[in-house]
């Protein structure tokens, strides 16, 4: 009788990094950890303690690889497994956006980031958004500004965006007047207000979607007052307002949460 009664000098790989997918999964294999075991007389199975991981496995694991002989005698060693989050964010920002300046000349910048979307494979939601120029910096009229936008996962991957932002010539009194509108609160919820702190004669209000389609309007027939609009059943979307008086017009953006 014949017999095999040693075991397999099973060998592991030391440190090994798997990286998820874009669905924040990843499949480890016995191969990918097996550092080159050895038997007298021949391996029938290499078996590990897990196979799949995903983003609650980020860091290091620990991972036993048991070889198993033909005769069924086996022995088993350990392996460190760094699950890695590897892929950055995927951003995505509004089209371009003309607006006016205000009654010096200026356009202070609004805060856009409610208009940006990003999905991750493993952070969600992706809140860590930064904008530059950083909302409440002051421009000047006639100039074209590129707004960028990053997006930063809890793993520290970046990705980022950008769109144009014209600001339009100042054009001196009459643009001083429209320009005193305001709009609030923008991002919006449910209602959207537009003050009018000099009593403007607005005659009409039409809302537009970034595809340039009027989705809203609303003739005010020269009221002096404030005026409010329900934008409860809007999309969650960047729209442009346009605000008319007296054959001149003003465009602002509106943020629908």
């Amino acid at each position: 009788t014949v017999e095999d009664l040693i075991a397999p000098e099973a060998l592991c790989v030391t440190d090994f990094t798997l990286e998820l997918d874009e669905n924040g999964e990843a499949t480890l294999t016995a191969a990918m950890l097996d550092g080159g075991s050895m038997d007298n007389c021949a391996i029938a199975d290499i078996t590990i303690s897990q196979t799949e991981f995903d983003c609650s496995d980020i860091g290091e694991n620990t991972v036993t690889v048991t070889v198993t002989d033909s005769e069924g005698n086996s022995t088993s060693c350990t392996s460190v497994v760094t699950v890695a989050d590897t892929l950055p964010p995927v951003i995505s920002c509004p089209g371009d956006v003309t607006v006016d300046p205000n009654g010096n000349g200026t356009y202070v910048v609004e805060d856009f980031t409610g208009g940006v979307t990003a999905t991750d494979n493993c952070t969600d939601p992706v809140v860590l958004i930064t904008q530059e120029p950083a909302p409440n910096t002051m421009l000047s009229a006639g100039n074209t500004y590129t707004v960028t936008f990053t997006a930063e996962d809890e793993a520290g991957n970046t990705s980022s965006c950008s769109f144009e932002l014209e600001v339009t010539p100042f054009l001196g009194t009459d643009s001083f007047n429209l320009s005193s509108l305001t709009m609030y609160p923008n991002p919006a919820v449910n209602e959207v207000t537009i003050g009018n702190p000099q009593f403007i004669a607005i005659d009409k209000i039409s809302v537009y979607d970034i595809q340039g389609r009027l989705v809203f309007s609303k003739n005010t027939q020269g009221d002096t007052g404030n005026q409010t609009i329900n934008v409860s059943d809007l999309s969650s979307a960047v729209y442009m307002v346009t605000i008319e008086s007296e054959g001149r017009q003003v465009v602002k953006r509106l943020i629908k949460k």
